[in-house]
């Protein structure tokens, strides 16, 4: 699982980066298995990070989206 996540999180990035919308579903789910895994393995600092990322994601998908 971490390295599906890590694989969806660069290319969430770089499909961001080259200003594709489906980068951030990318990045969405992405973020969803890091949580996971952060809860699987006791890493509760790692989960805040990633549920903070994945807020920050789902706003940047809701604010592309309405243009």
């Amino acid at each position: 699982m971490e390295y599906i996540a890590a694989t969806l999180g660069i290319l969430g990035a770089l499909l961001i980066a080259f200003k594709k919308r489906a980068g951030f579903m990318c990045w969405i789910i992405g973020n969803i298995l890091w949580i996971i895994l952060g809860i699987i393995t006791d890493q509760w600092g790692m989960v805040a990070q990633f549920a903070v990322f994945e807020i920050i994601a789902i706003v940047g998908w809701l604010k592309w989206r309405a243009e």
